[in-house]
């Protein structure tokens, strides 16, 4: 029987046959879905994490295919991102997209938050896509590819307590706008994926110890439950993808209806 994807545009535009992807953050949650959907439509996933250790499942070939890679590196250092460059362009001369994912947060308010706390959070989050996208644009605009950033709801409103990750959030997604119209000409896409509540392990983890609720995240959507990982990802790979060949400096809201929704009226 011949390939579906063959004679069938729509979805061939989602296939990546082969092409290189690089996802940081790809150890758990978000990035380790990415990778995981990447590498069932046909990428060869490379998975950068500063944890080596969560980054053992990228070698299970019957999840991420028989050429998925993974790179220890902290994103957020020049050297380490100019040192990872170095090792992928010796077996990839070009690279189809680049996607964002690595990140943490730190949950203090503006009145008691330390410079130090502040630029780590900002440097994690922001700088290291900074890095990323000019360290890898020229292999990304030898395929005329894309990179794919993720920001998050929290970088369109505020939140109490959150006053490096909504600040850094926000920053990705203009990231993501100035680097699509600075590169546009080449054939190079950028874009940004906002999710909302997501059952990430540490998310999760942060409703074991008390420091959270789930409910009343959940009740702060509209369809009433938090997204799975696998449900930011399907979108981030399509963004990713040609099926997406014209979309570019856009930050896409994947949250539930929260950021639409005040909450039920008395």
């Amino acid at each position: 029987m011949a390939d579906r994807h063959s004679d069938n545009p729509t979805l061939a535009s989602l296939r990546f046959d082969g092409a290189p992807v690089i996802v940081t953050g790809a150890g758990s949650g978000i990035g380790r879905a990415c990778c995981e959907v990447f590498a069932d439509l046909g990428a060869t996933v490379l998975g950068v994490d500063v944890d080596g250790s969560i980054l053992e499942g990228i070698a299970d070939t019957a999840i991420y295919g028989e050429n998925a890679k993974a790179f220890v590196a902290d994103v957020s250092s020049e050297e380490a991102v100019h040192s990872l460059a170095q090792q992928i362009a010796k077996d990839y001369s070009s690279i189809a997209s680049v996607v964002n994912v690595a990140g943490t947060n730190d949950n203090t308010s503006f009145r008691s938050l330390k410079f130090d706390q502040w630029n780590r959070i900002l440097a994690t989050n922001l700088s290291s896509v900074f890095l990323m996208t000019r360290e890898f644009l020229p292999m990304v605009e030898r395929r005329r590819g894309s990179f794919v950033n993720i920001a998050s709801t929290y970088g369109l409103v505020g939140v109490r307590n959150n006053t490096s990750y909504c600040t850094s959030k926000a920053g990705i997604i203009n990231l993501t706008r100035q680097v699509a119209t600075e590169v546009g000409s080449s054939g190079v896409r950028a874009n940004s994926v906002c999710p909302g509540p997501t059952l990430t392990p540490r998310r999760q983890l942060s409703f074991d110890e008390g420091r959270s609720n789930r409910l009343e995240a959940e009740q702060r959507t509209l369809l009433g439950r938090m997204a799975s990982p696998a449900e930011i990802a399907r979108v981030v790979v399509f963004l990713a993808s040609e099926a997406a060949s014209y979309i570019t400096g856009a930050a896409i809201v994947v949250d539930g209806g929260q950021t639409v929704f005040i909450g039920p009226h008395d």
